[in-house]
């Protein structure tokens, strides 16, 4: 044993460079045994070097404390409704990331090992009796299924042995074996802490009944957050004062009529967020019994957002929102794909006595969009969003004129009209349009935005312009007061002319455009002006006819301020706007978390059954 003053006399550098010299000129003398120790005694010097180094990194001058919240940030942390991994969750395994800080030093590893809130959230895909184990004392949020649908009995077992802790339940029983253990035997313990709980049945695949029986012996005060799938009946009075409720995919011959589905919701006064993704009550006529009684409403004041996705069917909604009481600020989306029954319009969606819905007064804007909701989709959707309705969707013309003839539009002071479809079949007629114009009488603002060929700007402005009536009768003019029109599009919109020409029409009908706003001209102008004369006389066929007819002639008129001029004649402000990024038209809050979340989870089933 040295002499501890020798370090006193030598530098550390010295002895390093000692200890090298020595093993350079003896270690091949050694046995491989003595190496080995000395490798290792080495090895902790080295470690032991980091470790200082480390503790010298700006980072690891802050408190454990803030340190172990900036781990925590590092976690992936889901929604607790309807939880909805990262793109790529089941691949890339983002779950497991924040583990890597594990292997960074020791100092690290001793916080991480010490804060048992990073360990609080258990996964039955990531050692579930390691975390329970650190986790000490925390609340548990706990995921069971959820990123491949398998479960393993023995670690469920262990994961809810801590139902007193347990905060948020999520389980996805797609792969739970039918000789196992029923699951709902497991569900037994109260969970007096239990605030949210995801149940997700394979009923195609797993022979769970559709009935739910009673959970954690009918004890969970504090549940608020409800998800389930496959089942479509519980106990009496199981679930109440929940402020979050999504039921998904029930099986048609077992779902609640709409007299038990209100019970349930009367139950649920606090109710935020209902999604009914291919469930709820969807009996036909005959079939909803018993009857509700024609006076019954059901007010719920909190409801923020109502989701009916993939139900099939129009008339079962419309029987559920007329016993409905809904606040001004509730939004409503309807989607999925067209209905099932030909004698069902989506028409029909909103009923005919609607004064319990406030959301529905009031309507101050339209937008009727016909594209694609998602490349490859055939999803249609309606929305109603702050005082704004959506209709967007593959619609045919006939499907058009219905919603628009029957949904609340008296008020409605802004439609935009935006069309994505290529199918010269799915045009809308000038006479439609001119019918669809006719529900609009506050019209006010006008926003076009064709993004297709042949461009449907022409047929749409057509429809505005005066209809004829016989001599001494003043003519007809749909939307009169309408006053702000803005045009979108490419290449292929109508030329100056033939916008110059309506909006003196309207304007000696009393019914002028003011402002009027274009962000490109078709390249084929009109080269004369609009004859001085009263436009009256000009029909949309003769007014159509002529502004086809100088199509051809006009490719020496100089772009920009001859078309400006000519349309200055008419309409007092004329902006021309340089090309913007496209700005989508759809929902605010499109796409919902429910649909979103359908959307993952119909993907994972897929995938899971490979």
């Amino acid at each position: 044993m040295l002499d501890p003053s020798i370090f006193d006399k030598v530098s550390l550098e010295d002895l390093l460079d000692a200890v090298i010299d020595r093993i350079d000129k003896t270690a091949r003398k050694w046995t491989t045994d003595k190496l080995d120790a000395i490798e290792r005694r080495l090895q902790i010097a080295a470690a032991m070097i980091r470790g200082a180094r480390n503790s010298l990194q700006p980072i690891n001058r802050l408190p454990p404390e803030l340190l172990a919240i900036i781990f925590l940030m590092r976690q992936q942390h889901l929604p607790s409704f309807l939880p909805i991994p990262c793109v790529g969750v089941y691949k890339q395994r983002h779950h497991r990331d924040w583990l890597k800080v594990l292997h960074v030093c020791r100092h690290w590893r001793a916080i991480t090992a010490t804060y048992a809130r990073l360990w609080a959230t258990i996964d039955s895909d990531l050692d579930p009796a390691t975390f329970i184990r650190r986790s000490s004392t925390a609340p548990l949020t706990v995921y069971v299924g959820i990123r491949n649908g398998k479960i393993n009995q023995p670690d469920l077992e262990i994961i809810l042995r801590q139902t007193r802790r347990i905060r948020e339940l999520h389980i996805d029983a797609f792969k739970w074996q039918t000789s196992a253990t029923p699951l709902y035997e497991l569900l037994r313990k109260p969970a007096k802490s239990l605030v949210s709980l995801t149940i997700l049945i394979d009923g195609d695949r797993n022979s769970t009944p559709h009935d739910l029986p009673t959970l954690f012996s009918g004890r969970m005060p504090r549940l608020r957050q409800l998800c389930l799938e496959h089942i479509s009946t519980w106990p009496k009075n199981h679930f109440q004062n929940l402020t979050h409720v999504c039921l998904y995919r029930q099986d048609r011959e077992f779902r609640p009529c709409t007299n038990d589905f209100l019970d349930f919701l009367e139950g649920c006064p606090l109710l935020e967020e209902l999604a009914l993704i291919d469930a709820g009550p969807t009996r036909s006529t005959a079939g909803d019994v018993p009857a509700v009684l024609s006076h019954r409403v059901v007010p719920l004041d909190h409801l923020r957002e109502l989701n009916c996705g993939s139900l099939g069917y129009a008339l079962p909604i419309t029987r559920l929102l007329s016993h409905l009481a809904l606040p001004a600020s509730a939004a409503m989306y309807f989607w999925g794909a067209p209905l099932q029954l030909p004698t069902e319009e989506l028409s029909q969606l909103i009923p005919d006595n609607r004064s319990h819905l406030q959301n529905l007064r009031n309507i101050k804007e339209c937008r009727l969009i016909r594209s694609l909701l998602s490349v490859g989709s055939s999803y249609q959707l309606v929305a109603v969003v702050d005082s704004v309705i959506y209709i967007c969707g593959l619609f045919s013309p006939p499907e058009v004129v219905g919603m628009i003839s029957h949904y609340p539009l008296n008020d409605v002071e802004t439609l935009v009209i935006e069309e994505r479809l290529l199918n010269s079949f799915s045009n809308i007629t000038t006479a439609m349009w001119r019918d669809i114009f006719g529900y609009f009488p506050n019209l006010t603002y006008l926003r076009l935005r064709p993004y297709c060929l042949p461009s449907p700007t022409r047929s749409i402005l057509s429809a505005l312009y005066p209809a004829q009536n016989p001599v001494g009768r003043a003519s007809d003019v749909v939307c009169p007061l309408l006053t702000s029109v803005q045009i979108e599009g490419g290449d292929d919109a109508v030329p100056a002319a033939y916008i110059a020409l309506l909006a003196g029409a309207r304007r000696e009908e009393g019914s002028p455009i003011v402002d009027l706003k274009i962000s490109s001209f078709d390249p084929r102008r009109l080269r004369p002006k609009p004859p001085p004369h009263s436009s009256r006389s000009s029909s949309p066929s003769t007014h159509s006819s002529m502004s086809s007819a100088s199509d051809s002639d006009s490719d020496d008129l100089p772009a920009g301020e001859e078309d400006v001029t000519i349309l200055k004649e008419h309409v007092p402000n004329v902006q021309v706007l340089k090309k913007q990024d496209v700005v989508g038209m759809f929902p605010p809050r499109w796409p919902t978390r429910a649909h979103m979340w359908h959307l993952e989870h119909t993907n994972r089933r897929a995938m899971a059954r490979w």
